[in-house]
């Protein structure tokens, strides 16, 4: 077994019909300089960055079925009552949509760290937070005196 063929064998493509809720301009998919990334398709609310902006959704029932279409490189006319070439073709479709909101991360705080931020001094209030056991924490504010 070569390494591709395992690479193929993990791989799964998913098509997912996605709405933005006024967050996001359509312009925004169709420039060269597009960076979109996707976390946790398969989990319950999903993440995407695009450009930097993060997006957090969920799924829903759709109102009826929505088709995705392909460019028809080769279109006919099977029916004599349309008298316009279609351009497109059926492709797939599904009955799920994943609506997306935008999301605001907050950046977290560290503890205990090597950080010359004063944010990052841990305090017992910091240590408190972070869930260190009270036993411990005197001897984390102690340990950076």
């Amino acid at each position: 077994m070569n390494a591709d063929s395992d690479l193929e064998d993990d791989e799964e493509e998913i098509l997912v019909y996605v709405e933005f809720d006024n967050c996001i301009s359509s312009d925004v998919f169709s420039k060269e300089d597009l960076k979109l990334d996707m976390l946790g398709l398969d989990s319950e609310h999903p993440v995407m960055q695009i450009n930097g902006k993060f997006f957090e959704g969920t799924y829903e029932d759709a109102v009826g079925t929505y088709l995705f279409l392909e460019n028809d490189l080769e279109p006919k006319i099977d029916d004599p009552v349309f008298d316009k070439v279609p351009r497109y073709r059926y492709y797939n479709k599904t009955r799920k949509v994943l609506k997306m909101q935008r999301a605001f991360l907050i950046p977290r705080k560290e503890v205990v760290g090597d950080s010359e931020h004063p944010e990052c001094i841990p305090n017992p209030e910091t240590l408190k937070e972070a869930g260190v056991p009270p036993k411990y924490q005197d001897q984390g504010t102690y340990l950076i005196q």
